[in-house]
């Protein structure tokens, strides 16, 4: 109960990264069962902070991966041999265009810069740490 409510004070002054650290390191001790994983007692906002940012991380890592293959894929060896060119000749010409290849890599780098966007709003929405904050060695 003391943690939460030094989470509580430290949220009240401004703190909320030193108190979402808090939040996220308290558990319950252990059940008498060995197979019985840790609980989390934390707040719901400590649990709500802490999946909104995987969520990001995910979406970041999401639109990176596909825009680095949506950029790199129409390029290789790979898409001159798939499944659909294969199954389907007669499609060949329009995959094999350089326009076409060139409207799937641009989608690919507004992928990426969606993905950068993301991730550079993610570091700066977050509160800087000045040298005060740090614990006393």
């Amino acid at each position: 109960m003391l943690r939460y409510e030094l989470a509580d004070a430290l949220e009240a002054v401004g703190e909320v990264a030193r108190a979402l650290a808090i939040c996220m390191n308290s558990r319950r001790p252990r059940r008498n069962s060995v197979m019985s994983p840790p609980v989390s007692t934390g707040s719901t906002r400590c649990r709500r902070e802490g999946e909104n940012l995987i969520r990001r991380l995910v979406y970041v890592a999401f639109f990176l991966e596909v825009g680095l293959l949506l950029v790199v894929l129409p390029w290789s060896t790979f898409w001159d041999n798939n499944y659909f060119v294969l199954k389907w000749p007669t499609i060949r010409p329009l995959l094999t265009n350089h326009f076409v290849r060139g409207a799937i890599t641009g989608l690919g780098g507004v992928n990426l810069v969606a993905g950068f966007v993301d991730l550079t709003l993610f570091f700066t929405s977050r509160e800087p740490r000045d040298a005060t904050d740090r614990p006393a060695a």
